[in-house]
């Protein structure tokens, strides 16, 4: 219907689609079969009817849709942890009435009064192909929208490539992981299969970095600031505090060092907060009304608490000493202790799993120098199965008095990328 131009019906039977994919995805077992499912069909449909609904010039209905496919898995892992949920297995299905209307998606009004009820703008993009990207705008004050379909410039070969090679500029590894050692270097995938097979080509890249200076790492920040974020330069213009909403390769994009024509990076210009959807954000907020006073913050005369684990000693050899971690946990349980808080600090030997999982609940800010894994931190112990607090593990624990949370260590961003982010120990 959509390439015939009947835009209505493309809408009517994608969102049909939609709903009955909706009743699917409700009844799977494990957050791993929920993730793969919306990586799959879900998300190639989203992406028709939101095609349909631009086409018709419905920008409002086309952000709901977008933002209907993303970060669901995480969000009902949130929902599940709320205070009236805490009951659930987390590993059933979800049971046919209480909390599935509870995962009632945001509407469109209510994206906009998040915008102003944050007092923050939101920049949304959802990444239709390798080389278009659907962007939408909502200013703080009123929550107005504007939209653009953002071009990928033609001497440009894939999305995929410009943002690989603008991190490799700056000094980041490659994306690609342990789970990618069999495949050829050159064809190395970096996000969801189910979106366009995007492809880095390594040996291009090589020979683009053999002449790594500062110009081209510059050249590369402004082509993509000037590509992602000037198109909404009015709308963003005095406007203190910006979220952004990634999408496909753009979650591997380093937002804060874009330049703008003014050569100013954009963390010069906002207070930068990213979130695989705005649904997280609605999420995050429910759990908090539902929790008790001194969990949403230590109101009254407790002092805030901090946790900071510094290289831990891996008995045996199987991972080395991590240089610098001891003396940055050193200095950062240093400042906050100078600031108050309540600050233990588990470090060399001290830093065992169970010391650091009994520690986590209790603290406000948690602090990890130390060995990473896409999947993982790595602890003192014996072995690495004795050592590695694992993602599951994680989600298992009650965080809610958390506020800040610092991975100093490598490759926690190296998960897979899919349509609920970057799925690993950050996550």
């Amino acid at each position: 219907y959509s390439s015939l131009g009947q835009y209505e019906r493309a809408i009517k039977h994608g969102t049909q689609a939609l709903a009955v994919f909706d009743g699917l995805w409700l009844d799977l077992s494990t957050d791993a079969r929920r993730l793969t499912f919306a990586d799959g069909i879900y998300s190639t449909v989203s992406r028709q009817v939101q095609r349909s609904h631009v086409a018709a010039e419905q920008l409002g209905a086309a952000l709901e849709c977008a933002e209907r496919a993303r970060a669901r898995a995480l969000e009902l892992l949130l929902t599940r942890q709320r205070p009236c949920h805490k009951d659930l297995d987390r590993g059933s299905p979800l049971p046919t009435a209480g909390l599935p209307h509870e995962l009632a998606l945001p509407e469109f009004r209510e994206l906009q009064e998040l915008a102003v009820r944050r007092h923050t703008a939101i920049l949304f993009f959802s990444q239709m192909q390798e080389d278009l990207v659907f962007a939408w705008a909502l200013d703080s004050l009123t929550g107005t929208c504007s939209f653009r379909s953002l071009s990928l410039p033609k001497d440009e070969k894939s999305m995929t490539q410009l943002v690989e090679l603008t991190r490799r500029h700056i000094g980041a590894r490659a994306r690609c992981n342990s789970r990618d050692a069999g495949k050829s270097k050159a064809t190395c995938a970096s996000a969801s299969d189910a979106l366009f097979h995007p492809k880095i080509d390594e040996d291009l890249l090589a020979r683009s970095l053999s002449g790594r200076d500062r110009d081209e790492l510059n050249r590369l920040l402004r082509r993509c600031h000037e590509m992602l974020i000037e198109p909404f330069e009015q709308v963003l213009a005095g406007e203190p505090r910006l979220l952004i909403v990634p999408d496909g390769d753009l979650y591997a994009l380093p937002f804060a060092a874009l330049r703008g024509k003014d050569e100013k990076h954009l963390i010069e210009r906002h207070t930068l907060s990213l979130s695989p959807s705005l649904g997280t954000i609605v999420e995050l907020e429910r759990k908090l009304t539902q929790c008790s006073a001194p969990a949403a913050g230590h109101i009254g005369t407790d002092r805030p608490s901090a946790l900071v684990v510094g290289d831990p000693e891996f008995h045996g050899g199987w991972l080395s000493q991590l240089p610098g971690a001891l003396q940055e946990a050193v200095y950062v349980a240093r400042r906050l202790r100078a600031s108050s808080y309540d600050t233990k600090a588990l470090f060399e030997g001290d830093a065992t799993k169970p010391s650091v999982l009994e520690a986590m609940p209790n603290s406000n800010i948690l602090h990890f120098a130390t060995h990473g894994s896409p999947d993982g931190i790595y602890l003192s112990g014996e072995s690495e199965q004795e050592g590695t607090l694992s993602m599951a593990e994680v989600q298992e624990l009650d965080l809610t008095k958390a506020r800040l949370v610092v991975l100093s260590e490598c490759d926690s961003f190296r998960g897979q990328l899919c349509t609920d982010g970057v799925i690993g120990i950050t996550r």
